[in-house]
């Protein structure tokens, strides 16, 4: 078996830690039921809004209105721009990923990254860690 030439690592929550932290942090602070939002967003499937954000099929406008209204429909009252807002601003690189990438590219492995996060990520160091 050959060498593969490349490592391909996902983002969320692999080299980036889960927002999943922030929304429970939200939902506590704001009086919401404990996983209603995550409940919420694997209820509604591959056809709800969040995971038709994520393919690019909602823009960030019409995705906010349309999880605020999965949500209320759950029984819960979100200011889903404000959620959002959160979950954007929470971004935390994994220290032992970011060496395991430092030592991948130092044996000569490519590292890729990929992600359907919203947004391309541009803040800090992080995007230098990649080949592509």
């Amino acid at each position: 078996m050959s060498r593969p030439a490349a490592v391909v690592l996902d983002l969320g929550g692999v080299v980036l830690d889960s927002p999943l932290d922030v929304i429970a942090a939200y939902e506590a602070e704001t009086g919401l039921p404990a996983g209603i939002v995550n409940r919420t967003v694997a209820a509604s499937g591959p056809g709800g809004s969040w995971a038709r954000h994520e393919r690019g099929e909602l823009d960030r406008r019409t995705f906010l209105e349309a999880f605020a209204a999965e949500l209320r429909a759950a029984g819960a009252e979100v200011d889903t721009a404000e959620l959002m807002r959160r979950v954007d601003g929470w971004i935390r690189v994994r220290p032992r990923m970011l060496e395991a990438i430092r030592r991948l590219r130092a044996a000569g492995f490519a590292v890729a990254a990929v992600t359907n996060n919203w947004e391309p990520f541009a803040g800090g160091p992080l995007p230098s860690e990649f080949d592509v």
